[in-house]
């Protein structure tokens, strides 16, 4: 009897748990979705392109231009799980965008929008009850970028380049769980080296 009480129980709490990672990645998907819509090409290309001087480039550091051939690099070569490159995804975008508002001045069009950007990436990380800090290649990865002594050299990039990036990432790590149209990530195959 004791035994089929405590299966029942195990079974409601599992039941209970599946229930809430649902809701957990549906609320994430929310947040998610509103960002895709947010990094349309057609505000990037507004707010990164058209509103910053011809050939303008803002200096980061290589780690933080996150590409989908780095995420799929990571992915084969290291064996990283989707939750840390989701978190690692999470980490750079909103370096990135912090960088890009360091450069505007309040009045500067693209304000607002960079604020917006950073409000959502902001409430997915409220969202995530689960965060735990990723080990090995992507932990490293985050802990130079932390420490502003060991960040590495640095790359010039267009404001618009880099979220671009963010935006072909954003949709190969969640189209997926967030049942987005799928589109190719790339017409060449990608290889590590």
């Amino acid at each position: 009897m004791a035994i089929k009480m405590s299966h029942r129980w195990m079974s409601l709490f599992c039941i209970i748990s599946l229930f809430c990672t649902v809701t957990g990645i549906l609320g994430n998907c929310e947040n998610l979705s509103l960002l895709y819509k947010k990094l349309k090409n057609r505000n990037r290309l507004e707010y990164m392109k058209h509103y910053f001087p011809i050939n303008y480039t803002i200096e980061v550091h290589r780690e933080e231009v996150l590409r989908v051939a780095n995420v799929t690099c990571l992915r084969q070569r290291y064996n990283v799980t989707d939750l840390d490159l989701q978190n690692l995804w999470w980490f750079v975008s909103n370096n990135i965008v912090k960088r890009i508002q360091d450069v505007l001045l309040r009045e500067h069009p693209s304000w607002n929008y960079t604020t917006d950007l950073l409000d959502i990436l902001e409430e997915l990380l409220n969202s995530t009850e689960d965060y735990v800090q990723p080990e090995g290649i992507v932990g490293d990865i985050m802990s130079r970028l932390r420490r502003p002594e060991g960040k590495g050299t640095l790359k010039s990039m267009k404001p618009k380049a880099l979220l671009d990036n963010c935006f072909r990432v954003t949709r190969m790590l969640f189209s997926a769980t967030c049942k987005w149209p799928e589109r190719p990530v790339s017409r060449k195959n990608i290889t590590c080296t």
